[in-house]
């Protein structure tokens, strides 16, 4: 708390005012707090930046802070994401998050996953990319997959899960997952890259990105990616998801935890290859 009042009241107004900052943007909870006392002592308008979800105790300190006169506009990353936060709806706007085009043109980025992995360029390629926490919902992911061998022994369907742990709980999950992998005799389907640094070259060899999160993402960034990369998207219907998965337009959407749902979903891309060119353009 000594620190939190000293950077508040001292250290932040005196930086602002000795380097003439005409503009404080907060993109954290702390930084909400910090910088709109700082912008009210300083007289320096306040913007936040919402981009994840507020907890209880939290949602108590920007309800109270979003009402000072420093802070003069919240931008949310989406619809979903504004309504979480208490903040006077004069002061909100929605601004979707975006990505450099030419960072992701697919001409441009060459695909490593089937070679590296040994994948036919004839099997059928589902993906999930990002870190491996429970509410990433992979273990959903492996469970359709699951049903689709059983439903289609004959076709060669890969799942391939790109993403890598640095703490004790994504090491759990991983291994959870690992150990669901074994259980289902899916070895052979299912590889788990770990970390890569860059995905992109990961993420353009599949034939389907699956986003399974089974908590409300605030928008849905690897969507955007992936159909940056021309990779059609299949999503749950929550949390900031529907922003970006427009149902039927450039994806398809499926009502959240629905593991019968999803492998269906996917089974349709699966079985129309037209319809994932058309998705993805």
């Amino acid at each position: 708390m000594r620190d939190f009042i000293a950077v508040s009241f001292f250290y932040l107004p005196t930086l602002i005012r000795r380097h003439h900052i005409g503009l404080i943007h907060a993109n954290t909870t702390a930084t909400r707090f910090i910088g709109t006392i700082a912008g009210w002592m300083t007289r320096v308008p306040v913007v936040w930046h919402l981009r994840n979800v507020p907890d209880g105790l939290s949602r108590i300190g920007l309800a109270f802070f979003s009402r000072w006169s420093s802070l003069k506009s919240v931008i949310a990353v989406s619809e979903h994401t504004a309504k979480l936060f208490p903040v006077p709806i004069h002061k909100k706007h929605i601004v979707h998050n975006s990505i450099d085009l030419d960072e992701f043109d697919p001409t441009r980025i060459h695909s490593v996953l089937r070679d590296a992995y040994n994948i036919p360029q004839t099997a059928f390629v589902v993906g999930a990319c990002g870190r491996p926490l429970p509410k990433k919902g992979y273990h959903i992911l492996i469970d359709a997959v699951s049903q689709m061998v059983r439903q289609f022994p004959e076709k060669d369907i890969r799942c391939v899960i790109v993403g890598g742990q640095n703490s004790d709980k994504q090491q759990a999950y991983d291994e959870a997952q690992r150990t669901q992998v074994h259980a289902l005799g899916l070895t052979d389907r299912v590889i788990f890259t770990g970390f890569k640094s860059d995905v992109r070259p990961y993420v353009c060899g599949m034939d389907v990105l699956v986003i399974p999160s089974i908590w409300d993402e605030p928008f849905g960034r690897t969507a955007l990616e992936a159909m940056a990369l021309k990779v059609p998207v299949v999503g749950f219907r929550r949390g900031g998801i529907p922003e970006v998965i427009g149902d039927e337009r450039n994806g398809l959407l499926v009502e959240s935890g629905d593991t019968q749902g999803l492998a269906a979903a996917i089974t349709r891309l699966m079985n129309d290859p037209q319809e994932r060119i058309t998705m993805a353009e």
